[in-house]
């Protein structure tokens, strides 16, 4: 499975769940993988902090705003791969 295929399913998990998703973690920037909420934060970059400090690798999670109503969502896909 390619990185964009599990970064698909993590959103879509989202999407899928957002309207529960928002009455937990209202504007809270959620951590999720393998289709889990795994850290809710009140920053992107605390998001950041709590996934590397877990030992997260990038590109295996995804880290989205829980925002009320469909037009707050985003699929923005975040890298930190250098080309040579």
């Amino acid at each position: 499975m390619i990185m964009a295929d599990i970064l698909e399913k993590e959103f879509e998990y989202f999407t899928e769940n957002h309207s529960e998703l928002y009455n937990l973690y209202p504007n809270r920037y959620l951590v999720i993988k393998d289709q889990k909420v795994l850290f809710d934060e009140d920053s992107v970059k605390h998001a950041l902090d709590v996934s590397q400090k877990n030992g997260l690798v990038p590109g295996t999670y995804i880290i989205q705003k829980c925002e009320e109503g469909v037009d707050s969502y985003t699929q923005v896909y975040h890298s930190r791969v250098t080309f040579a």
